[in-house]
């Protein structure tokens, strides 16, 4: 990347790669169910799912109907067609080749297959198209620009943690440990390791100290992140949840684009703003306002 040190480069670099694996693992697993999910045939009526869309946009069965259409190709095989080049954009994301448009081009394809699609949505779904989003302006250089960018990516993640916080805390479910039980035996959740918790049915209080805890780490996010004593320890923490959700859970994707989320904003950015903008975070040459203090003058790729 221009105008950063090699090794501050290579930090964006790693956090680029790390999130173009994460984005290919929802589209490698369901390959096998792509064209019952997707398909004229699917287990869902294409119709039904047309009118269940969360807001206006090209959905994935309109755009397998309409290379079909287009081209002498079977629906399965524009199915199969579609989730190729959804990984060979992860790849040329990986590899950093044609980054903005391959981002640009992945946000529009991710958002096709789902985002629009209301019945197979989720949360991680959202956050992955806010990360691509930021992929798509990720700067270059360490210049105000940067500052904002990576300011912009702190307060995102901060709303998102305060808000989760606040609608927990405004029910009894969370406060009294009812929500982490029906959580933990839900029959979609703990699917795959068959954990057995029935055991915290003696031990009540278990549950009401983790109800608890998940409130106060998501609703204090905002001010114990941008304070510096209480910074590492609460990221310590929230990394820590988000690996338990992973393996108690199964909600591994969700979790690894939290988990990336959180490092990117509070340990890469926060490492960046110290070396480039060492005494305030708008130190600029009046000469030169564009770039940060302590950025190298020679472009370095990284």
């Amino acid at each position: 990347m221009n105008n950063f040190f090699i090794n501050d480069g290579r930090l964006f670099r790693s956090l680029r790669i790390t999130l173009a694996c994460v984005l290919a693992l929802p589209i490698l697993y369901i390959i096998p169910d792509f064209n019952n999910l997707y398909g004229p045939a699917g287990w869902v009526n294409v119709k039904l799912l047309s009118m269940q869309q969360s807001f206006p946009g090209y959905a994935i069965h309109h755009l397998i109907g309409w290379i079909s259409a287009k081209f002498p190709i079977s629906h399965q095989a524009s199915c199969m067609l579609l989730i190729w080049v959804y990984c060979g954009l992860c790849i040329l994301l990986a590899l950093g080749y044609a980054m903005r448009l391959a981002s640009l081009a992945l946000l529009t394809l991710h958002l096709s297959i789902f985002v629009v699609m209301k019945p197979y949505s989720y949360g991680a779904d959202h956050i992955s198209t806010s990360l691509l989003f930021y992929l798509v302006l990720l700067p270059k250089r360490a210049d105000f620009y940067c500052w904002l960018y990576i300011q912009t990516v702190r307060i995102h993640l901060c709303i998102v943690y305060f808000f989760g916080g606040l609608v927990k805390s405004l029910g009894n479910n969370w406060w009294n440990g009812e929500a982490l039980w029906k959580a933990l035996n839900l029959p979609y959740f703990n699917q795959y390791f068959q954990w057995d918790f029935d055991w915290l049915t003696g031990y009540p209080s278990l549950l009401l100290i983790g109800g608890v805890t998940v409130i106060v780490l998501e609703l204090l996010y905002p001010f114990a992140m941008f304070n510096s004593y209480l910074r590492k320890p609460w990221l310590g923490a929230v990394i820590l949840m988000h690996l338990i959700i992973a393996i108690v859970l199964n909600l591994l994707v969700f979790s690894l684009f939290m988990i990336v989320w959180n490092v990117a904003a509070f340990v890469v950015g926060n490492h960046i703003l110290r070396k480039y903008y060492q005494k305030n975070s708008l130190n600029f040459k009046p000469s030169r306002w564009w770039r940060a203090k302590g950025a190298p003058v020679q472009d370095q790729q990284a």
